[in-house]
């Protein structure tokens, strides 16, 4: 299987207590992906686009565990291996293998909107609750477009 997308969000407002809950769940399921991995004689690799979206993970020593060893930086990768005359973005690079997003306008920016939208209630929250989650599933789908790409040019690799 080339991705798997299972959220693990909330759209409640966090406190540091709601935070560490989020990330020991976060943490529990990727222990469970990485054993169930190991007794089938597989292994589990955590992707991502830049740093960041471990880097802030990682102030949770359960994540920091969680995660030790399996993640590798797209980004970083991708812009030691293949000469980038213009943006690197995930959106931009996403492109060159033919994918799109399955959102209007997909952004970092926007997405803040969203969940902002989402957090507060009325009668927009839940659009934008499903869009944030679309959007990030997008975001997973696009990362293995260009990690199975790249694999296919250089199946020797």
């Amino acid at each position: 299987r080339s991705a798997r997308y299972q959220p693990v969000i909330s759209f409640e407002p966090l406190d540091d207590a709601a935070e560490l809950a989020l990330a020991e769940q976060a943490a529990a399921h990727i222990t469970q992906l990485r054993a169930e991995a190991e007794r089938n004689g597989r292994t589990v690799a955590v992707y991502h686009w830049h740093h960041v979206e471990v880097s802030k993970t990682r102030k949770f020593p359960c994540m920091a565990t969680a995660l030790d060893g399996i993640t590798c930086d797209l980004l970083t990768w991708f812009t030691q291996n293949f000469r980038v005359r213009r943006e690197a973005s995930i959106k931009a690079v996403a492109q060159l293998f033919g994918f799109t997003w399955a959102v209007d306008d997909p952004g970092g920016r926007l997405s803040q909107e969203k969940i902002e939208i989402a957090r507060i209630g009325g009668p927009d929250a839940e659009a934008a609750r499903k869009w944030c989650l679309s959007y990030n599933e997008s975001d997973v789908a696009a990362q293995a477009v260009i990690r199975d790409g790249v694999r296919a040019m250089y199946p020797e690799r």
